[in-house]
């Protein structure tokens, strides 16, 4: 059975600029999830989407600022609608750590 573009879950993930955040954009791409990659510089993040139009979003986000994370969130959802993990309504790679939000 195919797999719509809008039941494939959306990976909301920090820090995509360097190191676990980085390899963990890349690999849900790579594994046909939707992205939504930030960081505080988002044209850093040009090379990771390259190839995945209408699969991937950038957005500036330093995640020690909450009004920046509420619009990142914001944008995210008016684009994908959602963002999920399949077992959890939101699922948030930060700081090289995961973590569910649940309603």
């Amino acid at each position: 059975m195919a797999t719509r573009a809008t039941d494939t879950p959306v990976w909301f993930i920090t820090g995509c600029s360097t190191g676990f955040g980085r390899e963990f954009a890349r690999t849900a791409l790579a594994h046909g999830f939707r992205v939504v990659a930030t960081a505080r510089d988002p044209k850093k993040l040009d090379d990771i989407i390259a190839g995945y139009d209408g699969k991937a979003l950038t957005l500036a986000l330093d995640v020690m600022k909450s009004d920046q994370i509420a619009r990142a969130v914001s944008e995210a959802e008016r684009l994908f609608g959602r963002i999920n993990h399949p077992t959890q309504p939101i699922s948030i790679a930060l700081d090289h750590a995961s973590f569910s939000i649940a309603d």
